[in-house]
């Protein structure tokens, strides 16, 4: 579960089961614990929109890495060492990257 939070970036600050142990004990002893029942509706909702978003992005990555390597092309075209074509091989690098790590989230 860490690793799907650490890939989605997002985290987790609190949570149990209406039926955990901790969390009836601390009724019986008259403590105050914050309890969210019937969230699992919920759970799904975000889920199926996270996996909407991952999907979106991973759909998206190879046409983004196509047209950077097309904007390179474009570059090497015209000259052969200027200021414009590193920024251009930085950007298939970075749409690169970006589609390898919307492939591992997917996966993951």
């Amino acid at each position: 579960m860490d690793e799907r939070l650490q890939a989605l970036g997002a985290s987790v600050r609190y949570l149990v089961s209406d039926r955990a142990q901790a969390l009836i004990q601390l009724a019986d002893n008259g403590g105050e614990c914050l309890s969210m029942p019937e969230c699992f509706h919920v759970v799904h909702a975000l889920i199926t929109s996270y996996a909407l978003a991952i999907g979106r992005r991973r759909h998206q990555a190879p046409k983004q890495l196509a047209a950077a390597e097309h904007a390179l092309a474009s570059h090497r075209d015209r000259t052969p060492v200027a200021p414009d074509r590193f920024q251009a091989q930085a950007a298939v690098e970075a749409s690169r990257t970006a589609g390898q790590r919307w492939e591992e989230v997917h996966s993951t």
